[in-house]
């Protein structure tokens, strides 16, 4: 586990990306997100969440996964040039261009609209993992284990915490399953940027118990 910063952002600040109800207002209720440019939808109980893959090519064998999930405000994540364009030199899609070149097959989210509830961010950011070991496991070596690592931003890094602890529930099932890898798949680290302090709670249960159900 690897925190690069943690910060408690101030209720009265303005341009924190801090969200403290559990509940949240409706995805109709909510801004759009900041620009973003995924390929695909995933629904969720209450939403959907968006995600752009960055997969490697038809020879190189998957050896990783890597999500990352942005603050509150959704888009492409942090250091994005400011405006309201997209930004492709952004951190993460700059990431996810250099890892993919090394085997590792990554993922960004990004939200229905701005301030997502947690356990709807949690559900989708679990949903892309799992929708990430279909398609990796059967293009992945069959001597080595696929490594998953989550990282996240600010509300991001509130969710991948939270969901990191939900995916080491299900891995031992998943493994023994024998879906996914052919060698099985493990959580190997979580990252967080500036992550916000997650003590306002969630429900942690029954986001699994609805991810289950969806997979």
């Amino acid at each position: 586990l690897i925190l690069l910063e943690r910060r408690t952002p101030r209720s009265d600040d303005p341009h924190s990306d801090s969200d403290d109800s559990d509940g949240g207002p409706t995805v109709s209720s909510r801004p759009p997100c900041y620009p973003f440019q995924g390929d695909c939808e995933i629904e969720v109980d209450g939403g959907k969440v968006h995600v752009a893959s960055s997969e490697t090519e038809p020879d190189i064998p998957p050896i990783g996964i890597v999500v990352f999930c942005p603050g509150t405000h959704g888009g492409v994540g942090p250091c994005r040039t400011p405006g309201s364009s997209y930004c492709p030199n952004a951190l993460f899609p700059t990431l996810a261009s250099m890892l993919k070149t090394e085997g590792i097959c990554c993922y960004r989210v990004c939200w229905s609209a701005m301030h997502p509830p947690l356990d709807e961010a949690i559900q989708g950011t679990l949903r892309v993992v799992l929708r990430a070991l279909e398609r990796v496991g059967g293009r992945a070596p069959s001597g080595r284990k696929v490594g998953i690592c989550l990282v996240g931003h600010s509300l991001g890094g509130a969710v991948v915490l939270a969901t990191s602890h939900l995916l080491s529930q299900m891995l031992p099932d998943i493994n023994a399953s024998g879906e996914g890898a052919p060698a099985g798949q493990e959580l190997l680290g979580v990252c967080t940027l500036a992550a916000q302090d997650t003590r306002h709670g969630h429900r942690p249960q029954g986001v699994l118990r609805a991810a289950r159900r969806r997979a």
